[in-house]
C-alpha cells in the first residue's frame, strides 16, 4: 500500500470528466458510444455500487476500498506477500499461473491499443496473481475457474487507464481491478453453466431453437453436421465475449452489459444471437461451426442494436418468464380450489 489518503484525494480533485452522478453514467451508456476510459472506469464503479452518487465523497470511498484491499493482502499474505500463489492449493495455483502467463501476450496487445506504456505494466502479472489469491481468501465459496483471468486482466487495464490519467501508482489499479472484476465474475455466474449439465443443455437447446428462427440456413447447416450452439456460445458466455473482440469493442460491449445487469441473462442471450446472425454462411470448403468460432469481423454497433431489438421480442427472450408466470398461475389456482374444498 503506497498511496496516502491525500494522494487519492488530490487525484480525484483533478479529474476532468463528464461523470458526476449515477444518472450521468447511465446517460453515457445510452447516448454515447465513444467516451474516455476515465469516465468508463468511474461509471463502472458507480454502477457496481463502489462509488456513491455524490462526487464529493468519491475520494473517501476509494481510499476506504484501497485500504480494505491492502488490509486483506496483509492479513492473508503477510510476509508471503511476494508469492501470493503459494497460498492456493498447488493444482489451482498451477492453473492460475498457466492462464495468466498464456494471456499476457494478448494483455500487452490490448495495453498497446489503449496507449498504455509498457513500462507502467511491469507488475501486472504479479498483481493479477495477488488479486486471485485475495478473491480465494476473502470471497466465501469463490474458487478460481479458467476464464476468470480475462475479467481480472481487462479490469486491470481499465484501472491502469485511470491511473495514467490521474498519476496514481499501479497499486491503485490492483485494488480497483479486484473489486470490478469480482463484480463481473459474480454477475457472469460461470459455475451455473458448468456445474449442472441438464440446465446447460436446456439453455443451449433453447438457443438452437432461436437461431433456427432467426437464421434457418445457418441452423440447418449446423444441424446437418451434428453441431449445436454450445460449441461456440458456451465460450462466449463464460468469457463474456472477451476472446471475440478487440479491447475497445470488449469495453463497449461490457458497458452495455453492466448497464443492463438487472437483465444480464436475457441480454447475454440476445448478444449471442446477435453474434450468430452476423456470421456469413460457410462456403463449400468451410465448416460452419468453425467459421462461427473463428469469425472476428464484427459490426459491434449492430451487435448492440440487434441484441436490444431481441430484448423487445417476447417470443425470443420472454419465454422463460412466461413459463414461470404460467406455473405460478397454476399453483395459485390449485391453492384456491384446495382452500375452497376444505372450507366446504
Amino acid at each position: 500500500m503506497d498511496l496516502s489518503k491525500y494522494e487519492i484525494s488530490s487525484a480525484f480533485k483533478g479529474l476532468n470528466c463528464s461523470i458526476f452522478r449515477l444518472e450521468d453514467a447511465k446517460n453515457i451508456y445510452v447516448y454515447n458510444n465513444e467516451w474516455n476510459n476515465t469516465s468508463r472506469f468511474l461509471s463502472w464503479m458507480i454502477e457496481f455500487g463502489y462509488l456513491p452518487t455524490d462526487k464529493t465523497k468519491w475520494s473517501d470511498s476509494m481510499f476506504k476500498l484501497y485500504s480494505e484491499y491492502f488490509g486483506m493482502v496483509e492479513a492473508r499474505l503477510g510476509s508471503n506477500n511476494e508469492f501470493p500463489l503459494e497460498t492456493l492449493e498447488k493444482k489451482q495455483a498451477n492453473v492460475v499461473c498457466a492462464d495468466i502467463s498464456r494471456y499476457m501476450s494478448t494483455f500487452l496487445r490490448m495495453s498497446e491499443a489503449l496507449s498504455l506504456p509498457k513500462e507502467i505494466l511491469g507488475k501486472a502479472q504479479f498483481h493479477c496473481y495477488r488479486i486471485i489469491a485475495i478473491m480465494c481468501y476473502k470471497k466465501k465459496g469463490f474458487r478460481y475457474t479458467q476464464g476468470y483471468d480475462r475479467y481480472i486482466m481487462i479490469c486491470y487495464l481499465l484501472s491502469m487507464c485511470f491511473c495514467q490519467q490521474t498519476g496514481m501508482s499501479s497499486s491503485f489499479a490492483e485494488a480497483s481491478a479486484f473489486y470490478l472484476s469480482y463484480s463481473l465474475i459474480e454477475m457472469a455466474n460461470v459455475p451455473s453453466l458448468l456445474e449442472s449439465p441438464p440446465v446447460t443443455e436446456k439453455h443451449f437447446q433453447k438457443m438452437d431453437e432461436e437461431i433456427f428462427k432467426l437464421c434457418p440456413s445457418t441452423a440447418k447447416i449446423l444441424h446437418s453436421s451434428g453441431h449445436q450452439s454450445i460449441y461456440f456460445a458456451l465460450r462466449w458466455e463464460i468469457l463474456m465475449f472477451a476472446d471475440e473482440h478487440d479491447i475497445d469493442e470488449i469495453l463497449l460491449l461490457w458497458d452495455q452489459i453492466i448497464y443492463r445487469k438487472n437483465r444480464f441473462q436475457d441480454f447475454k442471450f440476445a448478444l449471442c444471437l446477435a453474434h450468430v446472425i452476423q456470421v456469413p454462411l460457410a462456403n463449400s470448403n468451410e465448416i460452419m461451426v468453425e467459421k462461427i468460432q473463428n469469425f472476428r469481423d464484427w459490426d459491434h454497433h449492430k451487435l448492440i442494436f440487434d441484441a436490444l431489438s431481441f430484448l423487445k421480442k417476447p417470443n425470443i427472450l420472454m419465454r422463460r418468464q412466461t413459463h414461470i408466470a404460467i406455473v405460478l398461475l397454476v399453483l395459485m389456482l390449485i391453492i384456491y380450489f384446495i382452500n375452497g374444498f376444505f372450507k366446504k
